[in-house]
């Protein structure tokens, strides 16, 4: 804090975004939680999508890949392994946000890219349920 008590403008930002994200996930007039996050462990509706984001950075096709030899095959779902969430938005009726049928939206980066602060190659998925 200044000496003045006041805050500089930069923290009163971060600490406004942190209120609101209490008030999201704690908010006493739905019954219907929400699961916004960043990074983590996605709250996946249809599945893994790191398989699915790898396929499509190298513009290949599911039935490309189901042609795939198991060592091919192999290869891919390593290279998957570095996909990362970013950040999930869920459908969220205090923010006006419906991802399709009450869905999830999420970004993903692979993990050298976050690490460069290299966001050009991320991929954003829908899935709902």
């Amino acid at each position: 804090e200044l000496e003045d008590g006041k805050r500089p403008r930069e923290l009163r930002s971060i600490l406004d975004l942190s209120n609101l994200r209490h008030r999201l996930s704690t908010d006493s007039t739905t019954s219907v939680r929400t699961f916004h996050q960043a990074g983590g462990h996605p709250m996946q509706i249809q599945g893994d999508m790191t398989l699915n984001c790898e396929l499509m950075t190298r513009r290949m096709g599911r039935d490309e890949f189901r042609g795939l030899d198991e060592e091919g095959k192999s290869r891919l779902r390593e290279a998957a392994s570095d996909w990362r969430l970013l950040v999930q938005f869920d459908s969220d009726d205090r923010l006006n946000w419906l991802w399709s049928d009450a869905g999830m939206i999420y970004f993903w980066a692979r993990q050298q890219d976050i690490e460069a602060c290299n966001f050009e190659n991320t991929w954003a998925i829908l899935q709902c349920g």
